[in-house]
């Protein structure tokens, strides 16, 4: 990829819009223990499957038919929460 930035430890990602959003650190849960670089990769596949798997529920409950996100309840992790 374009430009060939230096891999560190991630990067910083701003939003300028409303709301601003700026984001530049994903971490490893408490207790990790990932000694190479394919343990840290798992942990950003689960990152993007998450917003997927967390919709199931709206989804089950959408009417059949095509819908959008605009068509489901809020999707939110709020489920995950103890």
């Amino acid at each position: 990829m374009e430009p060939d930035w230096k891999l560190e430890h991630g990067y910083q990602v701003e939003i300028d819009g409303a709301p601003r959003v700026r984001t530049n650190q994903i971490l490893p849960p408490h207790g990790f223990s990932g000694k190479s670089f394919e343990d840290f990769l798992v942990l950003g596949m689960i990152a993007t499957a998450l917003p997927a798997v967390h919709a199931i529920p709206a989804v089950c409950a959408a009417w059949p038919g095509i819908v959008t996100y605009a068509d489901l309840l809020l999707v939110t992790a709020a489920h995950c929460v103890r």
